[in-house]
């Protein structure tokens, strides 16, 4: 079996995918070819809806082998059968294995196709999976999958159930990466269950697990994701925060000199610089500038499978630079980093929606940067096409054919 792949290798963790599928073929005897004309099949790997010209590229690539999408984009796999015979949904390791031995992995229940519907395969195989490096002292390791929690909002929650890496297995990377000079990444979407180590670059926990236990939480960067504006808008999106707990995890990391990123979501439609300056009016002031605070907005984008999925997507702009100054004002701690435009979100949240069909009248992301005008020129694109009712509250339950599950079946 010949086999061609498409991988983005400039977003984060690319090479780690490139890493594991490289592995997987090599395990199923199957051979990579560079030309597509000497492919049997020709396999794309989404990680995010930005990666689709992979796809279309692949699609034109094509002198009739069958062109399969894989990827944490293969959850919301509905649309890109505009371009993909066939959409391998979750982990690879039972499509891989089926492709090497000659076997029918379009019979998979796994595999989405026009005609079939699918149920992802979350089948894990944690004691073939490598460790890769990049650059001279970075390195990653698949340490989880899944999260404990149920936010509202995130996919991640609703698309995978919670798994976890061995921990003896992870205490042992983390110690070899060490001994080399270097930091591992944990690629995980929480690390509550994952062992706690200074050789880790960079981790995810919750508020409250890391004020139990500051000086447990060790890394160069810990990430939390707030999210909500306000103590009713986090317990809306599942996420119960008090204000206290914030005010308490900056002091706490500013006594453990502890660089954090902070996520936040912006733009639903009672959204404004109004209710960042309430936000932060309520944080403790500082006027030293370390350790930094790192701001990470996102404008809302309701994804499909989450109790979310249906309403509508962000509609208000938000000022990046305005809200820098509001932070950077009332405590030096805080940097806020540039957010991708209005149209740019939500022609996620529309392609997302999309039939194959409606997908190829929508065509590509816009290239627009972030301007108040931004979602107004993107609606007016939609209008055109007959695709502006996606772009609002929806009745219908997107990506229905692919049936997820959160927890695993014994």
């Amino acid at each position: 079996m010949r086999v061609k792949l498409y991988i983005n290798n400039g977003g984060f963790g690319a090479g780690y995918t490139e890493g594991v599928l490289h592995r997987l073929c090599r395990l199923n005897n199957i051979d990579l070819v560079d030309d597509a004309g000497q492919a049997d099949i020709l396999l794309v790997s989404m990680c995010d809806p930005s990666d689709l010209p992979l796809l279309i590229a692949a699609r034109s690539d094509s002198n009739g082998q069958p062109v399969v999408m894989g990827g944490f984009e293969s959850y919301f796999g509905v649309p890109y059968l505009a371009w993909a015979d066939a959409v391998s949904v979750g982990e690879g390791f039972e499509f891989f294995r089926v492709l090497g031995c000659g076997g029918d992995w379009r019979n998979l229940s796994c595999v989405l196709t026009r005609e079939k519907d699918a149920t992802p395969s979350y089948l894990v195989d944690w004691s073939n999976l490598p460790v890769i490096k990049t650059g001279k002292r970075k390195a990653y390791y698949m340490a989880g999958r899944g999260c404990h929690n149920k936010c509202k909002f995130c996919a991640t929650s609703w698309v995978q159930p919670y798994q976890v890496n061995n921990k003896r297995l992870l205490q042992k990377v983390s110690a070899q990466v060490n001994s080399k000079g270097c930091k591992v990444t944990f690629i995980c979407n929480d690390s509550r269950d994952i062992p706690r180590s200074k050789a880790v670059n960079a981790a995810s926990v919750t508020i409250r697990d890391y004020l139990k236990a500051p000086s447990v939480y060790k890394s160069g960067m810990l990430h939390f994701g707030v999210e909500g504006w306000t103590e009713q808008e986090r317990k809306n999106y599942g996420k119960p925060i008090t204000t206290e707990s914030i005010c308490e995890l900056l002091e706490c990391t500013k006594r453990q000199k502890q660089r954090v990123e902070l996520f936040m979501i912006a733009g639903r439609s009672d959204w404004s610089l109004d209710v960042v300056r309430e936000f932060v009016a309520q944080l403790p002031q500082d006027t030293y500038h370390l350790p930094t605070v790192h701001v990470k907005l996102t404008y809302y984008d309701p994804c499909p499978h989450t109790p979310l999925a249906q309403t509508e997507p962000a509609t208000q702009y938000a000022d990046i630079e305005k809200v820098f100054r509001i932070f950077n004002a009332h405590n030096k701690r805080f940097r806020v980093f540039p957010v991708r435009s209005l149209a740019r979100s939500n022609w996620r949240t529309v392609l997302h929606r999309c039939t194959p069909e409606e997908a190829v009248l929508l065509g590509g992301e816009p290239t627009d940067t972030n301007t108040p005008q931004s979602r107004i020129a993107f609606l007016e694109s939609l209008k055109t096409k007959g695709l502006d009712h996606l772009a609002g509250a929806i009745e219908f339950v997107p990506c229905s054919r692919i049936k997820t599950q959160y927890k695993l079946t014994k």
